[in-house]
This record gives structure tokens, C-alpha cells and sequence, in this order.
């Protein structure tokens, strides 16, 4: 029977990137054990074309629910957990913790996707992993950077470099998240686009659902600030957004300003949802 560990993930795409460098090191540890990502498989999706999992599963129809009952059954665990020879868990749910530690027949391993505000200087990604390496015994200290090596994609390569010519050079800045509690202050993603703007490095701005509404300073253009430009989202009508997604503002190009690049979400309840059932216990 194929060894496999089973990695359960619920939250957002933000938080599951964090948990990425336990991936790369579990794959590293073990490169012939299965790594399965039970959560939400958009998400997981990236880490499978990136080589860090081997497949994703949904853990909304994977029967899951059932752990979520007091003093479940045996017949509650889903194949995918019962037969995992390692269980990596992200959910923090007691009575679910408690079900499937009971159930499992292979070890599992509970960590938390990232601190408590003020708990640890560490950043997100090695806070994660240094909680999974001392359960595991891994080597503390690691770099833990999340990376993902993907393969090659002419037609993708093609598309970019069309719409960004010093694609090579360009930084690409992300400056929000589900919860506001986890995020930089704003100006300082303001300073680093000003700085990098300046020693003549192109910045393009993500935004998504999340930032939609976050004020921006609409005198930055020499800063690489982003202008006060929304994106469009599933909350909106398609008209609306279909013309959203055809403008870009005027100075674009020059000043870092953000592109059109909404990122693909669930509607924002269920995205708020999803940060709620990665924060930590009370």
C-alpha cells in the first residue's frame, strides 16, 4: 500500500501559503511518501503543479463533517484521514482535534497556520514550520521560505512578458489579507514601492477581494503607490465588472500603479469564514 500523509488546511490562500516550507521539508524528509492537501482544492492546487503535494481533495465533501460531532463514530473518519500514516492538521477545532486524534490511525501532528498578535517575531512562514519540526524532529532553524518552482508554460511566459516587457525584474506587491490584523501598515508598502520604483525596479500591485475597499492616496503616482483603482469581484454585477477589468489607469506602466489582476476568491463571507476557522483557540 502507497505510504501517505494527509495535510488538512481550510483556511486562506494567504495562510496556506505559510504552511509550504513544512511541504517542501516533508517531501525533502520522506520523497517517497504521498502528500495529500485536504482543504480547499483551488488553493491546493498550487501546491500540487508546484511538486510540493500530490493531490488535492475537498474537505467540504470529503465527509469531514462528521468529526465535527461529539464522540463520533469510527465509520466519522474519512478514508483520506484513516488511512494516513502522518496527519499534518491546520484546523483548530476541538471537538474535531479530539475526534480525529482518537480515530487516525496514524500519528497527527496539530499546529496553528500562524501567531497570535505579539506572540513571536518569527515571521508567518517559520513560525509554522518550526511548530511542525519540533513534533517531527526536523532540523530547527530552517529557512523556511515559501516557494514554488513551477514548470515551464511558453504560452503563459508569452502573456506575461506582453503585458509586463521586464517581467524578469518586476516585484509584485500583495498588501492585504483576509484579516487586517495580519497585515503591514499600509505605508510601508507604500515606502518599499517608493524605494523600489526609484532604483528603477517595475512594481505591479495584487489586490483582491480583501483590499477592495482600502483608501489609497491618490497623489502617489511618482511613488509607485497604488492609485485609488478598484477591482472587480464576484460581489459586483458582470457589467460593472467586465468594464472594470478592460480600464487601467494612465500611468500604469510608470509608476507601479495596481494592475488589473483580481485574484479568484470565494464570495467574501465565506472568504472571512475561512480566516475565522484558521485563528487560533481563545
Amino acid at each position: 500500500m502507497m505510504r501517505y500523509a494527509t495535510i488538512i488546511h481550510t483556511g486562506g490562500i494567504g495562510d496556506f501559503i505559510q504552511t509550504w516550507p513544512v511541504l517542501e521539508e516533508l517531501r525533502r524528509w520522506e520523497p517517497q511518501r504521498r502528500i495529500v492537501i485536504l482543504g480547499r482544492p483551488e488553493r491546493a492546487a498550487l501546491a500540487v503543479a508546484g511538486g510540493l503535494a500530490d493531490e488535492a481533495a475537498d474537505f467540504e465533501t470529503s465527509g469531514c463533517h462528521r468529526l465535527f460531532a461529539a464522540e463520533a463514530g469510527a465509520e466519522a473518519i474519512p478514508g483520506v484521514l484513516r488511512d494516513a500514516e502522518l496527519i499534518i492538521n491546520f484546523l483548530p477545532h476541538p471537538v474535531f482535534n479530539a475526534n480525529l486524534a482518537r480515530l487516525a490511525r496514524g500519528r497527527v501532528v496539530t499546529a496553528r497556520s500562524f501567531p497570535a498578535v505579539g506572540e513571536t517575531e518569527l515571521p508567518a512562514a517559520r513560525f509554522v514550520y518550526e511548530q511542525v519540526a519540533a513534533k517531527l524532529d526536523w532540523a530547527a532553524g530552517a529557512e523556511a521560505w515559501p516557494r514554488l518552482r513551477l514548470k515551464p508554460d511558453a504560452a503563459a511566459e508569452a502573456g506575461l512578458a506582453a503585458r509586463f516587457p521586464r517581467l524578469k525584474e518586476t516585484v509584485a506587491i500583495h498588501p492585504g489579507s483576509g484579516s487586517v490584523v495580519k497585515n503591514w501598515r499600509r505605508e510601508g508598502f507604500e515606502e518599499l514601492a517608493a524605494r523600489l520604483v526609484k532604483a528603477g525596479v517595475p512594481v505591479v500591485w495584487i489586490l483582491g477581494p480583501a483590499e477592495e475597499d482600502t483608501a489609497f492616496p491618490s497623489d502617489m503616482s511618482e511613488t509607485g503607490a497604488p492609485s485609488p483603482y478598484p477591482l472587480p469581484s464576484r460581489e459586483r454585477g458582470e457589467e460593472e465588472a467586465a468594464t472594470e477589468e478592460t480600464a487601467s489607469p494612465s500611468d500604469m506602466s510608470e509608476t507601479g500603479a495596481p494592475s488589473p489582476y483580481p485574484l479568484p476568491s470565494r464570495e467574501r463571507g465565506e472568504e472571512e469564514a475561512a480566516t475565522e476557522e484558521t485563528a487560533s483557540p481563545s
